[in-house]
């Protein structure tokens, strides 16, 4: 099922992708949040009095160990050892990111537990990784599997969320896709300029429908471990749900005003900017695992084999 995917190339490229967006995550700025905490226990780092949590001084020191210790696992120094110090304070800026707002960005959750995948690659072959020859095999099929599960996993909890906070009993969690939600957050954060925002504002039959295609969307996503039809099948069904997020929830016409890019006519949809990065950041993933590797993979087997005869 995943011979193909053994080529350390593929490997050796997604972690140089998922270190350069954790060093980019890792600067973006913490701003604490002024509303006082519920008193809940949410990250590791709940129990810390929150004026260490929000000292400046921490978390520049979060962010400067993840950078460092990203950049060593660049460049394949101290490696495994490199790879669990980024893991471990990735995981720590991003619990102090969490404790310092009033909302969670689920990009940083997949992206440490992609870095945690990774990490247990580079400990098991770190030796065959510092090889010098280029056709060196070793990106195993489990590294490969287990990055689909987070995925597929990570979706299927979502609508696993949806499903409970419906009906915590399980019962008629189907009711969360009745329509008139979809139609109340269009309306608060929706792109005006989309027709499609517009139909479904008035149309409640076919927001009921889209509601519930998402809701399987997510459910099944799952199931894209078990064969690669079927993580292909997901793949496309997970590109058309987050399309239609950054089509709905981001308003392109005033965004490229703002970069210069074309004419301003509106302002920004409210909060079209969490969709846009937190959207776009796992339709990116959803893509490089489950769909680049057939093509990426696929031609790199067929050069190697017409090299070999």
């Amino acid at each position: 099922m995943f011979n193909w995917f053994n080529d350390r190339r593929f490997g050796l490229l997604t972690v140089r992708l998922i270190l350069l967006m954790a060093i980019g995550m890792a600067m973006l700025p913490i701003q604490p949040s002024a509303e006082e905490i519920v008193g809940r226990d949410v990250t590791v780092l709940s129990r810390v009095p929150q004026s260490e949590l929000q000292d400046p001084m921490v978390i520049y020191g979060f962010q400067a160990v993840v950078v460092l210790s990203c950049v060593l696992w660049l460049l394949n120094w101290l490696t495994p050892f490199s790879c669990w110090i980024a893991v471990l304070s990735f995981a720590g800026l991003s619990a102090l990111r969490i404790e310092n707002s009033t909302e969670l960005c689920h990009s940083y959750s997949l992206l440490w537990q992609l870095m945690v995948v990774h990490s247990l690659w580079y400990s098991f072959y770190s030796s065959k990784l510092g090889a010098s020859e280029a056709t060196s095999r070793c990106y195993p099929a489990w590294v490969f599997w287990l990055c689909v599960f987070v995925l597929g996993w990570f979706h299927t909890l979502s609508g696993l969320g949806k499903w409970m906070a419906a009906d915590p009993d399980w019962a008629n969690g189907w009711n969360w896709a009745d329509g008139v939600s979809l139609q109340l957050w269009l309306q608060a954060f929706g792109n005006p300029n989309s027709r499609l925002v517009q139909f479904l504002l008035q149309e409640v039959a076919v927001a009921r429908v889209v509601q519930q295609a998402i809701l399987v969307i997510e459910l099944t996503a799952i199931l894209a471990i078990f064969t690669p039809t079927l993580r292909r099948f997901v793949g496309l069904a997970l590109v058309v749900y987050y399309g239609f997020f950054l089509h709905c929830f981001v308003d392109w016409q005033s965004l490229l005003g703002r970069m210069g890019l074309g004419a301003e006519t509106v302002e920004m949809a409210g909060g079209s900017t969490f969709p846009l990065m937190s959207y776009a950041f796992f339709l990116f993933w959803v893509c490089w695992v489950f769909l680049v590797p057939d093509r990426v993979l696929g031609s790199w087997v067929q050069v190697q084999e017409s090299q070999d005869d």
